[in-house]
């Protein structure tokens, strides 16, 4: 329900800015190289062993790369793109059985490998400080839909999605009329998600509930060959 009334609102976005503007937008389309970094932090809810409660939390750190595609309205931008996340996991167990005072943490290290669909849509004014240079502020909503990765990654752990507000900046240097150059640059930060993670500890398997979305920050940069193929009211 959630994610239906979110594209459904992204839609009316797109719908809404375009009709606003029509007198004077540019569509464009684009791609180009996606790169990246993500810094993670998430931890369950403790979940009942029978004998006590255990617990766990992950710090991840990744660098991310792929490709991206875009169209471009002027006023508001959507792009879509394929990751491929590696990095370290870092993962803490904490374990209180029935009478104990103090937790049992056991922690370890190992590599994380996810491959990502990312999927952004995004407000952007833009100002032109030369003919051929174009800067933009942008502000708007990115989506995640993790579809592989190893045992460590976000399909593993049951991570189906993740919305995050993110900003940043870029710029445009044209080559033509038509043909230009576009770079990037957005931080986000994760405010909802789905987690749960089905964990084998002492011979069971047991469901543990992210209390929280995590967050997610680091750079994301996007350089990209774009071409104006419409001009409206010009």
């Amino acid at each position: 329900m959630i994610k239906k009334s979110f594209f459904m609102a992204c839609l009316f976005v797109l719908v809404a800015a375009a009709s606003a503007f029509a007198a004077n937008f540019e569509i464009s389309l684009g791609g180009g190289p996606f790169l990246g970094a993500n810094f993670t932090s998430s931890e369950t809810e403790p979940a009942n062993l029978g004998i006590g409660t255990s617990k766990l939390a992950y710090d991840t750190k990744t660098f991310d790369a792929g490709v991206s595609l875009f169209a471009d309205l002027t006023y508001v931008e959507l792009s879509a793109a394929y990751l491929a996340e590696i990095g370290q996991v870092s993962g803490k167990s904490f374990w209180q059985t029935v009478g104990s005072l103090a937790d049992q943490i056991e922690t370890y290290d190992e590599d994380y490998v996810s491959h990502t669909f990312v999927v952004d849509l995004l407000g952007k004014y833009p100002f032109a400080i030369t003919q051929s240079v174009t800067i933009f502020p942008v502000l708007g909503i990115g989506l995640k839909f993790p579809f592989a990765g190893n045992s460590n990654s976000d399909k593993e752990h049951d991570i189906a999605w993740g919305v995050a507000v993110k900003g940043g900046a870029g710029f445009d240097f044209s080559f033509t009329r038509r043909l230009f150059l576009r770079c990037e640059a957005l931080f986000g930060y994760q405010f909802l998600s789905d987690k749960n993670a089905k964990v084998e500890q002492n011979g069971q398997t047991v469901d543990f509930k992210f209390k929280s979305a995590g967050y997610n920050l680091g750079p994301q940069v996007k350089v990209a060959l774009g071409y104006k193929f419409l001009s409206a009211g010009k």
